[in-house]
């Protein structure tokens, strides 16, 4: 008995040690920070300065790009607010990864959506050079409240979901197969009542240790 004790810790003891390379976090906090800056580093804003609400960054016509890229298997958690119910519309949100830290990108995975009215709207889902575009919002998106994106990438497979609801699942293109991938968030409102829009809450990566670099 003792002996089968002895293998169940030692086996324990392994599994945590090959699990504790995956334990590392990178955390951002636009809502508590009211900044696109922390001690950690800053996110670069690709036109005029973000505007901050209490629901945190207000994008409009605005893009920003994480300071920190990531390469191996890792997990991206995007949490984002909108409050365009039935009256107002997003003209544009795009989430992705990225090969570059601007919008000057040649290679993205991820998804977006493009609305001309309140009930006119189409969305895609994929990788650059493979990205359908539907008709509708993005499957399981909450137009007046909170939202979560999961970006998980394992190996070349990425997964994509949003408020739980898998939207794709594919296998990367050699082409867009490269050593680290940059998240980009964008966004614009309609045009017709500020801050009647998206508010990107929060972005948390989940990634091994050493997969990370500015």
């Amino acid at each position: 008995m003792l002996g089968r004790r002895l293998v169940l810790i030692a086996v324990v003891a392994v599994i945590a040690l090959s699990l504790s390379g995956c334990a590392k976090r990178y955390v951002f906090n636009f809502k508590s920070e009211q900044s696109v800056s922390n001690d950690e580093g800053t996110w670069l804003e690709h036109s005029d300065p973000v505007l901050f609400g209490d629901e945190g960054a207000y994008l409009d016509g605005n893009a920003i790009t994480c300071p920190f890229r990531f390469s191996g298997d890792f997990t991206m958690e995007v949490y984002f607010y909108l409050n365009t119910a039935d009256t107002n519309y997003m003209d544009w949100l795009e989430m992705y990864l990225i090969d570059s830290n601007d919008w000057s990108y040649g290679v993205w995975a991820g998804m977006g959506m493009h609305q001309q009215g309140v009930n006119v709207s189409e969305y895609w889902s994929g990788q650059t050079g493979s990205s359908p575009t539907f008709a509708g919002i993005l499957p399981g998106l909450n137009v007046d409240g909170n939202n979560k994106a999961v970006f998980k990438k394992v190996g070349n497979l990425i997964t994509l979901s949003l408020n739980g609801e898998q939207l794709e699942a594919f296998t990367l293109t050699f082409a867009n197969q490269i050593p680290y991938y940059r998240p980009f968030l964008s966004a614009y409102d309609d045009g017709t009542e500020q801050w009647k829009g998206v508010y990107y809450q929060k972005v948390v990566v989940k990634y091994e240790e050493g997969n990370i670099t500015p």
